[in-house]
């Protein structure tokens, strides 16, 4: 009987409490949709970190006739014949890196998952996670389980879910990964072109208003008749800070798509995810000056998500690691385009499945 360390959800638990006092604090002063969600959230971190704490709530029970998971608001059994392959693996976000094990299920293959199966797969890599480490480290939880399984399992041959996993990599390895990012790169020398140029006139750190008038998107300059800033704006950065991070995203999520994709795809994916990444924004925020090229950066990781659902090369690793980080910079940094993030998402989803769809169906005739 494994039970989940105190001193840690002690922590949380303190975390919680206030940062749930300043959402609570700041939604009291100026009421707005994202404090009271904060305070939501961190309202129920506080509820369940409390019940974490109190004897008997939350333990890992390993024995003969199975595991048994229980959490706060649930309890969870598993029989050993159901499960393999226990896994040591870690999530990361612009906080913290978080530490976990999880299994697969042996007869889970990839036609069969539910969306939401696909989702924490894509992200963790595993088909279930555990909710704790239960004090120790997660290798060593991980090889405790491994061993609980070979000794208590009847079933030990290969499973409907390795032969899945053994045919998905086999198909990873045919996939051509030899294009040059002649379009990647060309863009972001532009991006810092811009940049360069912008300084020189603007200097380091502009104004909303000057950065405006450098062909930042904006209501008023809709309604004014500037659309082309539906495109001008994915160019322009705030400030350093702003373009080197954008420059990081876009140079190894868009390297790895137009390996693959080529930079004729590529280049319909960045012009339609740009335009609608700042369309969104300027509907979601209309008071505000966007800039940044992180809507189409945005669609990149919507489309290598959809190319790559299982991580099984470095496209759908970077893809998926990238979404929990990536929601919490949209709705937790100040400043951040939720519109713009979530416009280009939206885009490179729907293009993204339009060539999947597409490449499915001429590999279809072909094999016809």
């Amino acid at each position: 009987m494994l039970h989940p360390s105190r001193r840690r959800y002690v922590l949380v638990l303190i975390g919680c409490v206030a940062f749930t006092a300043m959402m609570v604090r700041a939604a009291v002063m100026e009421p707005n949709i994202l404090m009271v969600s904060g305070a939501l959230l961190f309202g129920f971190g506080v509820v369940a970190s409390a019940l974490y704490l109190i004897p008997g709530r939350a333990y890992l029970r390993v024995a003969a006739d199975g595991l048994v998971v229980r959490a706060p608001f649930r309890v969870m059994r598993f029989d050993w014949n159901d499960v393999e392959n226990f896994s040591a693996y870690e999530i990361s976000t612009p906080y913290s890196t978080r530490k976990c094990v999880g299994f697969d299920w042996r007869e889970l293959t990839p036609e069969r998952q539910s969306f939401l199966q696909t989702l924490g797969r894509g992200i963790a890599g595993v088909d279930m996670g555990l909710p704790d480490t239960y004090g120790l480290d997660h290798h060593e939880l991980a090889a405790l389980l491994n061993d609980a399984r070979a000794r208590y399992a009847t079933e030990h041959g290969i499973s409907p879910s390795t032969l899945a996993d053994l045919q998905l990599h086999g198909a990873a390895a045919r996939v051509r990964k030899d294009r040059l990012p002649v379009l990647t790169v060309g863009l972001a020398l532009i991006c810092v072109a811009v940049f360069t140029a912008q300084t020189a006139s603007l200097g380091l750190f502009p104004s909303a208003q000057q950065l405006q008038s450098a062909g930042g998107i904006s209501r008023a300059a809709l309604t004014g008749g500037a659309w082309w800033t539906l495109v001008n704006a994915n160019l322009l950065h705030a400030n350093v800070f702003h373009l080197v991070f954008n420059l990081l995203g876009l140079g190894i999520l868009g390297t790895l798509l137009e390996r693959e994709v080529g930079w004729a795809r590529v280049a319909l994916l960045y012009l339609i995810s740009g335009v609608c990444a700042m369309g969104l924004a300027v509907l979601m925020n209309p008071r505000a000056v966007i800039v940044g090229v992180s809507g189409v950066i945005f669609a990149v990781a919507a489309w290598g998500v959809l190319r790559d659902t299982h991580r099984t090369r470095g496209l759908g690793t970077v893809a998926w690691g990238m979404l929990p980080a990536g929601v919490i910079y949209t709705f937790f940094i100040p400043g951040t385009s939720i519109g713009g993030h979530l416009g280009g998402f939206l885009a490179g989803l729907a293009v993204g499945r339009a060539f999947e769809r597409s490449a499915a169906s001429e590999t279809v005739t072909a094999k016809g």
